[in-house]
């Protein structure tokens, strides 16, 4: 079983080259996901680049910034593998993957790509924690009053297309997280448009490890078979900040409750929830279509000793490497 799933899709056995390519969307574990990838170049399995694979520059921070479209030159060349951390995209992305495939494959190297969904309430308040709630204390203007104010329609959907050309021309990053005009002639669309989920659908498709992320662990051993050059599936949870700016050095701060006092256990939370669902019925779609197709994908494997053993043994090294709760804000 292990090993018809390595040599499905882009995989060949015994390749010299290939790519394991992650596409990085906030708040799905992105740089929990990092720690694997750098491990592995650490270990002499691969070679990292990312997190900004739009363009080739130099980071003063310990990245390695090189644009995708170099990448997907460079790979067919043989001699090295990738792993690439695709956070900073261009609106080609998708594209240029199918292209690395194509290429990709001629050289027979590997190509295996992987994309993360977490649960709309979840990804909503993780998001809210890391980029909003300080920008709201600190009375910065278009992001709303509070927790279910605030609330962009089908945000994680959003971020998730860009890439994909039914992206062409939409905004990108902070500038889609702002509370969206809510009524009148100019009033954000409440769901996603016909051409918009031709995109997911594309997305999906393009991804061979598309998985929820309560599912990481299985994801993990999966893709590191699948992609058969990295050695090492362990990650280390990280809980990244709120995002700083100027809002920080406003003061006072208004008053503003965080996401556990405002969504308190109970009617509150039932209420926040509620707001979620009415805010991203697209992101929820998506995030049952998700599941439903790894569910299907790992099945098969239930059966199988080999993963099973590889799956035990991946958990306990997760265990072991973090002596810390899964935070919410991860």
């Amino acid at each position: 079983m292990l090993a018809s799933l390595a040599a499905s899709h882009s995989s060949f056995p015994n390749a010299t080259c290939g790519a394991v390519v992650d596409r990085h969307i906030p708040k799905t574990a992105g740089t929990t996901f990092r720690s694997v990838l750098r491990q592995n170049d650490k270990l002499g399995n691969c070679y990292y680049a990312g997190y900004d694979v739009s363009s080739t520059w130099k980071s003063r921070a310990g990245f390695n910034h090189v644009s995708f479209r170099e990448i997907v030159r460079a790979v067919p060349q043989g001699g090295r593998f990738w792993c690439v951390e695709a956070h900073v995209v261009t609106e080609t992305f998708w594209a240029d993957v199918a292209a690395l495939r194509v290429s990709a494959a001629a050289a027979r190297c590997t190509v295996v790509t992987m994309v993360r969904v977490r649960e709309p309430y979840s990804w909503y308040g993780s998001y809210y924690r890391w980029a909003v709630l300080e920008r709201q204390r600190g009375a910065e203007p278009k992001f709303g009053d509070n927790f279910t104010d605030w609330l962009p329609y089908n945000l994680q959907s959003t971020h998730l297309l860009f890439g994909d050309e039914a992206s062409r021309g939409l905004k990108r990053g902070v500038a889609l997280s702002r509370r969206p005009r809510r009524s009148g002639p100019r009033a954000a669309p409440r769901r996603l448009s016909a051409e918009q989920w031709a995109g997911l659908r594309r997305i999906m498709a393009a991804t061979d490890v598309m998985t929820p992320l309560d599912r990481l662990d299985e994801a993990m051993v999966l893709l590191s078979h699948r992609a058969g050059f990295l050695s090492w599936s362990v990650y280390r949870r990280h809980r990244p900040g709120p995002m700083r700016g100027p809002w920080d050095k406003v003061q006072p701060k208004l008053p503003v409750a965080d996401l556990p006092t405002f969504c308190v256990e109970g009617e509150r939370r039932r209420a926040c929830q509620a707001a979620v669902e009415q805010a991203a019925p697209d992101d929820r779609m998506l995030y049952q279509m998700v599941v439903a197709a790894f569910e299907r994908q790992i099945a098969p494997l239930r059966a199988d000793p080999a993963f099973q053993q590889q799956l035990l043994l991946h958990r306990a090294g997760v265990r072991a490497l973090n002596h810390w709760a899964l935070d919410d804000g991860r």
